[in-house]
């Protein structure tokens, strides 16, 4: 009456539902890559993984976390989410450079808590003449959110705010579900999307922009640093994150040496 425990993932068999087969991505990451041959994508084990980019170990995490949200680096993370790092790289492979992330309006502003309060979108950029933003909506556009006290409720007022005043100045809102980091949840996600309307995903190798999405930005911001271009300004374009965010990067980056 439980239905197959091979399906169900209660059974784990090598070649089929083990994590090497599944989410290899993931099963590479850890310190004993024999625990991806014992272990689904969903168990709750604790396991530690390596950094691929600087070698830091993590506290143990359960897999499913790793699996659905993504790694994150206690040592060289740079605070962007995946699929965040996603939606950039594939705006990349289409525009170029010709896009902004972490748009401010001076526009955009409200009353939170009794405070007014400035709002951030995620990605503007402009196609043919029309002017586009881009919003992903992770876990706590639904959940209450811990770390910032907002509520969902909060959270689901304020995503209407700023939609209707980027209405209100003729912005298309394209607001896009990405409450897992897994390669072929986001790809769904964005390729039903109404970015389809405006871009030829047959055009993109998806695994490739999935691989640069799991780099640090931070370990790119220095590297470019040391390798000569010293202006922060300059950097923050190359890594398309905010000027204030390079300054971090590179304060932190000296900081560890």
């Amino acid at each position: 009456k439980r239905g197959c425990p091979i399906c169900v993932n209660q059974l784990i068999v090598v070649g089929y539902n083990e994590l090497w087969t599944t989410h290899p991505e993931v099963a590479k990451l850890l310190e004993n890559p024999e625990d991806g041959y014992k272990y689904s994508f969903g168990s709750g084990k604790k396991c530690i993984f390596i950094c691929p980019e600087c070698g830091a170990k993590s506290n143990p995490n359960q897999i499913c976390n790793v699996t659905k949200h993504g790694f994150v680096c206690h040592n060289c993370g740079d605070g962007i989410s995946t699929p965040n790092k996603f939606m950039s790289n594939i705006l990349m492979f289409f525009l170029g450079d010709d896009y902004e992330r972490e748009k401010h309006f001076d526009w955009c502003h409200y009353i939170l808590k009794g405070k007014d309060t400035f709002g951030v979108y995620d990605f503007y950029f402009m196609k043919d003449g029309k002017k586009y933003i881009v919003e992903m909506d992770g876990g706590f556009h639904s959940n209450d959110n811990n770390m910032t006290g907002k509520t969902a409720k909060e959270q689901k007022e304020i995503d209407s705010i700023k939609d209707r005043l980027a209405i209100e100045h003729d912005i298309k809102v394209i607001r896009i579900e990405c409450e897992s980091s897994e390669l072929e949840y986001m790809k769904d996600k964005v390729v039903n999307s109404e970015l389809s309307e405006l871009f030829d995903f047959s055009q993109v190798d998806f695994n490739d922009i999935y691989s640069k999405c799991l780099k640090s930005l931070m370990l790119r911001a220095i590297e470019l640093f040391n390798s000569g271009i010293k202006g922060t300004k300059e950097i923050a374009d190359i890594t398309s994150v905010s000027y204030p965010t390079a300054i971090s990067y590179l304060k932190r980056g000296n900081d560890s040496n």
